[in-house]
């Protein structure tokens, strides 16, 4: 059955099976006819006559011919009748990998799938099974190439219904060096790569390295912020935690910090109580300042250390 490039259509479908169907009917009379002679033919000892044996047996393959046709075209109206109905793919293949597609010229594909025209589906639909095993798997055997490309509105998305995985997992695998996910963008008020949550964190970093960061920014131009916080609210555009150590520590080559505020360049939260330090261990350098608003400066470190008062005079 000839197939136009872009698939068969319904009514076109409809048509091959109305020609199939007469000339079934224009068979089953030849073979009627046929039969009808071979019994005039019969020989005294009652077997058939040898040409109206064979022209039976050629107009029955004939017929089953057609028959097979048909159930051809059923198949193919069937499919395009209704997805509910049949929801077999055009291409299904089963085994280690179910399809594979080898290219043979340059900027051809070894696998693409195409969605008519007015038709709501996925192109390519992959299924694995297996923890190592992935529905989807790519690989370009080339140096500066990719596995897998998307190309729409998202080039790829990525979806997990499993609580605590990933919607999208990169990951290196053989090299010793290089990024698990890279993302490059385009445009002053876009990013490389854009993390977004309306019920936690955006992005989430996370390193068990000695020495090494959860989050990492580098700027390489001459001007710039190797990491910038900005918060729309009542909190702070960056806040850093530390359960052993300082919580933001800030190196320069000309300072170690930098502040400005449009009420004060430095806010320091007092302590509950009074006086200064009298336990725990304090390094030289620290600067306290009690619940009653008055400053102290560690000038030599140990527990709890020595302090010396800040003395300052009504403004």
């Amino acid at each position: 059955m000839d197939v136009p490039k872009n698939g068969p259509t319904l009514e076109g479908v409809i048509q091959r099976l109305e020609a199939l169907e007469r000339e079934n009917a224009q068979l089953r009379g030849e073979v009627a006819t046929l039969k009808g002679e071979a019994k005039r033919k019969e020989q005294p000892d009652g077997i058939e006559g040898p040409d109206a044996v064979a022209e039976e047996r050629v107009s029955r393959k004939a017929m089953l011919a057609k028959a097979g046709a048909a159930a051809v075209a059923v198949a193919a109206a069937g499919t395009m009748l209704s997805p509910r109905e049949a929801k077999g793919a055009t291409v299904e293949g089963t085994g280690n990998p179910g399809v594979r597609g080898i290219g043979t010229s340059d900027n051809s594909a070894g696998v693409r799938g195409t969605i008519q025209s007015g038709v709501v589906g996925d192109g390519v639909y992959g299924v694995g099974s297996g923890s190592t095993f992935y529905g989807v798997y790519g690989i370009n055997n080339s140096s500066g190439g990719g596995g897998v490309r998307g190309n729409g509105d998202d080039g790829v998305q990525g979806f997990s219904e499993r609580d605590g995985s990933s919607g999208v997992y990169g990951r290196r695998s053989n090299a010793t060096e290089g990024y698990g996910v890279r993302g490059e963008g385009r445009g002053e008020a876009y990013a490389g790569v854009f993390g977004e949550n309306p019920t936690g964190h955006g992005v989430w970093g996370q390193s068990s390295q000695n020495a090494y960061s959860g989050v990492f920014g580098l700027h390489q131009g001459s001007s710039g912020d190797g990491v910038f916080g900005v918060a729309l609210g009542n909190r702070a555009g960056v806040v850093g935690e530390c359960a052993a150590g300082a919580g933001v520590e800030g190196r320069g080559s000309r300072y170690g910090g930098k502040f400005a505020g449009s009420r004060a360049q430095l806010l320091l939260v007092p302590k509950g109580t009074t006086g200064r330090p009298r336990s725990g261990q304090h390094t030289k350098g620290e600067i306290y300042l009690d619940s009653a608003g008055t400053l102290f400066v560690c000038t030599k470190g140990g527990t709890p250390g020595t302090w010396r008062k800040v003395t300052t005079t009504s403004a």
